[in-house]
């Protein structure tokens, strides 16, 4: 574990934000980024700036994530690196998230922080689209679902009693497109996220 980048996550709660809500998206940024071998992490107590636990010789890098609510269903998010050498800011994104969830927040942080250190493209904030069979009132259903890497922020997107397959969501994420079987027949449907209607295409 020599070769790890070591990260202290400092966390700042801005208006209409509190601290548990702030663990639970420091707690995402940390499983995505331990998840990817590249880092070790830790989650530093209110008002704590540093930790002395690291094996002694390794740069140690704080990271300041702060999360306001910026309107009812808008959060501001900043991103700031610190160079663990000199005790300055070395780099600093802030990006808003609408209608996203905590956990959410905590996966694009990772990105980010991944982004930065590796220089190649994060893939925690993505979700995964598939079809499940489940049961409604005891018959059989199709839903088209999404969650995030791990299988959390389980999401049903439609659900219908014919089969559903290929869900297909539009690059920036606003429509899902999935082919229907009805009356025997396959025809392509997509959803739009904004206003919830689905329509045949």
């Amino acid at each position: 574990g020599t070769a790890l980048t070591r990260l202290n996550l400092i966390l700042e709660a801005g208006s209409g934000i509190d601290r548990p809500a702030m663990l639970q998206t420091a707690k995402a940024t940390q499983r995505a980024l331990l998840s990817s071998g590249f880092f070790a992490i830790g989650i530093l107590p209110p008002g704590q700036t540093s930790a002395g636990n690291w094996t002694e010789g390794q740069v140690t890098f704080p990271v300041k994530v702060a999360i306001e609510q910026a309107s009812a269903t808008d959060k501001r998010v900043s991103v700031e690196v610190m160079d663990g050498g000199v005790g300055r800011s070395n780099f600093r994104r802030q990006f808003q998230i609408s209608g996203g969830t905590l956990l959410d927040i905590g996966y694009a942080t990772a990105d980010i922080i991944y982004e930065h250190f590796l220089d190649r493209e994060g893939y925690f904030a993505s979700r995964i689209l598939y079809v499940r069979v489940a049961r409604d009132r005891g018959r059989k259903a199709f839903q088209i679902v999404s969650s995030d890497l791990f299988g959390e922020g389980l999401q049903v997107h439609v659900s219908s009693r014919s089969e559903l397959t290929s869900p297909q969501m539009s690059p920036d994420g606003s429509r899902l497109y999935y082919i229907g079987i009805r009356n025997a027949r396959p025809q392509i449907f997509q959803k739009s996220f904004p206003s919830g209607r689905e329509t045949a295409v």
